[in-house]
């Protein structure tokens, strides 16, 4: 499944990559990101995030389902998207500085590399009610 990032559309790359490199100059123990919802999950208030490198995906999807105002009712997966393209679900304890590294750092030489590690979350409820 392919998602249409709006941060993507909204700013050219040589925006996105001068802006991520500013960033990282300015916060280097941060990892810029860009949250966007799938599907038909509540929308985020906010789509750009600087978040401490040493903070785990089970903390950011903490972060993201308060923003998100989702219930105990509302289950929610959290998604990289992986050097190829494709939607990877990280491990839940793995911080976000190795996700960085792994999915944006190690992969300069795509064409698509702006410098932003980017998550997507969707959500599903769990005990019947819509989303």
């Amino acid at each position: 499944m392919s998602v249409k990032i709006p941060f993507k559309t909204k700013f050219t790359i040589e925006e996105r990559v001068k802006e991520s490199a500013k960033i990282r100059q300015k916060y280097p123990d941060r990892v810029p990101v860009i949250v966007t919802p799938m599907g038909s999950v509540k929308p985020i208030d906010k789509t750009k995030f600087l978040i401490p490198g040493d903070l785990s995906v089970s903390h950011l999807q903490g972060v993201i389902r308060k923003r998100v105002q989702l219930t105990q009712e509302e289950a929610m997966w959290i998604f990289v998207i992986g050097k190829d393209g494709r939607e990877v679900i990280p491990p839940t304890s793995v911080t976000l500085d190795s996700l960085y590294k792994e999915h944006v750092e190690d992969n300069k030489d795509d064409k698509e590399w702006d410098g932003f590690l980017y998550i997507l979350y969707s959500g599903e409820n769990t005990f019947g009610n819509d989303l």
